[in-house]
């Protein structure tokens, strides 16, 4: 695979942001490594599948390291090669497909027939990813694929779904917000914590259409507070902000509490999900040990980036 000279300067751009903490939020550095990712696609020469792999996977290592804290970075990296796998695969059966046509053009009606047939019952079962794939980023198959074939009509394919990543990274607070009517209902008092853009558009959606009380428990951060709370009463939400120590005491009040995530582990043993759990900008065991005493709903609110599993610089 051949590099030009700006490839490198653009990674060690975004390296250098993570490190020094200029690209904060799980949204604003998926952004900036899908960017990234697909300036590197675009720019550099390769002839086969394996040596973008190779090096999309050496980004992804060296993007991690730079800040292990954003489990955001790793997750998207996993998406994107598995993203060029599936369409790996895709683009195989096609060729084949045509290969088969050409051939069937001229032999015996019956043999072609059968190699139609054949194909037919090879190529009719849709490639299915699993979550664990999706999540782990480790496709088992993988062995019995040859990635060094040389292909060289794959390029606008893999570009164009990174294309499609990237918008569905800028629509997709508007997705999450518009289940937001289906666990709000009018009158009801909302208690959150931790500044979360997710949540944050969550309940703007539905001010629109429902009246109701939000309060907001004092965190570590008093900035981050007041931006939340600021946030909310520009839309016309009543808002209060109470101290951490006072939550006990008015949780009987509460209707449901509704938190955001930072990401979401998957834990990966023998090669089997086995279980799961999510890192909250608070202390999200605190919040649903306080929810299960007063049984009162927690709704947590995630996006498709905050999914990872664990070791997360399994790339």
């Amino acid at each position: 695979m051949t590099i030009t000279r700006d490839i490198p300067a653009l990674v060690e751009n975004l390296i250098s942001k993570l490190k020094r903490r200029q690209v904060i939020g799980s949204w604003s550095v998926s952004t900036e490594t899908l960017l990234v990712l697909r300036q590197v696609i675009s720019v550099s020469k390769w002839n086969n599948v394996r040596a973008l792999l190779d090096d999309i996977a050496h980004i992804g290592h060296r993007l991690v390291t730079a800040q292990p804290q954003e489990l955001a970075v790793g997750n998207i990296v996993r998406r994107v090669l598995h993203m060029i796998r599936e369409e790996y695969k895709v683009h195989l059966k096609e060729l084949e497909e045509d290969k088969d046509g050409q051939n069937g053009t001229d032999s015996d009606p019956s043999t072609c027939d059968e190699a139609s047939l054949r194909v037919g019952t090879t190529t009719s079962a849709p490639t299915v990813a699993s979550m664990f794939t999706l999540m782990g980023g480790i496709d088992f198959t993988e062995e019995a694929m040859d990635y060094s074939r040389s292909v060289y009509t794959f390029k606008p394919t893999v570009i164009q779904e990174i294309t499609e990543m990237i918008d569905e990274l800028v629509n997709i607070y508007s997705n999450i917000a518009g289940h937001a009517l289906e666990q709000i209902n009018s009158s009801e008092i909302i208690m959150t914590s931790g500044k979360s853009r997710t949540v944050i558009e969550f309940l703007k959606a539905a001010a629109r259409e429902r009246q109701f009380q939000v309060i907001v428990v004092d965190s570590s951060s008093k900035k981050e507070t007041l931006d939340l709370a600021k946030g909310l009463v520009a839309v016309g939400i009543t808002t209060t902000i109470v101290p951490h120590a006072a939550i006990f005491a008015i949780m009987s009040k509460v209707n449901k509490v509704i938190l955001g995530t930072h990401a979401g582990m998957i834990f990966l043993f023998a090669r089997k999900p086995s279980y799961s759990s999510l890192i909250f900008n608070s202390n999200g065991q605190w919040w649903f040990d306080c929810c299960e005493w007063n049984s009162i709903n927690c709704c947590c609110c995630t996006l498709s980036f905050h999914p990872c599993s664990c070791p997360y610089w399994a790339i």
